[in-house]
């Protein structure tokens, strides 16, 4: 891929990990002739602003953070018909590990000026009272939503063992919940919210989509059942590596629920 690309920082993902590897990956870009513009994000939704702009002038739009700001400038770019890639620079880099994107800064900017792309699936988020979003990682219920929620206040603890971590301090208070899971007839998991709805273009290797046409609709099959969590996984990892979902591939059109 060349041309023009817009690099979205996270200056705290990964605890400042994003700041300083972006002088790499800035000059490895340079190196290989492509010019980028560098805007630090103020807040998740100003970062959504900057790629939404950049996908309009015809740039592509490259996440240089976490799976937060990845997942959701990938939606962005689907939106838009974009181009969209990573730098990992955060504690998990899910969605980078899955895709094959290298956690070298260097190594990573060399993928996105390789020129090879590829198609993943989103998922469709829709919650009451708030406006439908699109996602790249998986969407989870429970235990791992408010593990998620502790890891983020974890300033003290850096790198990929603040999820385990979280993840008991999760446990520890927690008592089993009532969960409703419906998945409809085309496949969509309506009581988790969540739905294949679009696809984003990835610097990255070259895969084909999933051929759904033609399948045979089916009854909705309703799950109701007390535990510790719901997860639609879109790929197989989340939580830092944890393979939550084996089976699952962020490419085949269909997702996995745990």
């Amino acid at each position: 891929m060349s041309g023009q690309f817009c690099l979205v920082v996270n200056p705290v993902a990964g605890r400042g990990r994003a700041v300083r590897v972006l002088p790499v990956a800035v000059a490895a870009l340079a190196a290989a002739g492509a010019a980028c513009e560098v805007t630090e994000s103020a807040s998740l939704r100003h970062a959504q602003e900057v790629a939404a702009a950049a996908v309009q002038r015809g740039d592509a739009v490259v996440a240089v953070g976490g799976d937060g700001l990845a997942s959701a400038l990938a939606g962005v770019a689907a939106a838009g018909s974009g181009i969209f890639g990573i730098i990992p620079a955060g504690r998990g880099n899910d969605l980078a590990r899955v895709l094959g994107i290298p956690a070298d800064p260097a190594a990573a900017a060399r993928v996105l000026t390789a020129g090879a792309t590829r198609q993943m699936d989103l998922i469709s988020v829709s919650v009451p009272g708030q406006p439908d979003h699109l996602v790249a990682g998986s969407v989870y219920l429970g235990v791992p939503a408010l593990a998620g929620e502790i890891a983020n206040r974890m300033h003290w603890l850096g790198g990929p063992m603040v999820y385990p971590v979280a993840a008991l301090r999760a446990l520890a208070g927690w008592k089993p919940a009532r969960f409703r899971v419906e998945i409809s007839g085309n496949g969509a998991a309506e009581g988790s919210g969540a739905v294949v709805a679009g696809q984003a273009v990835l610097a990255g290797a070259a895969a084909g989509q999933a051929d759904r046409g033609g399948a045979a609709r089916e009854p909705a099959v309703v799950h109701e059942l007390a535990g510790y969590a719901v997860v639609v996984a879109n790929s197989a990892y989340f939580g830092a590596g944890m393979k939550v979902a084996p089976p699952a591939r962020i490419d085949d059109g269909v997702l996995d629920i745990v």
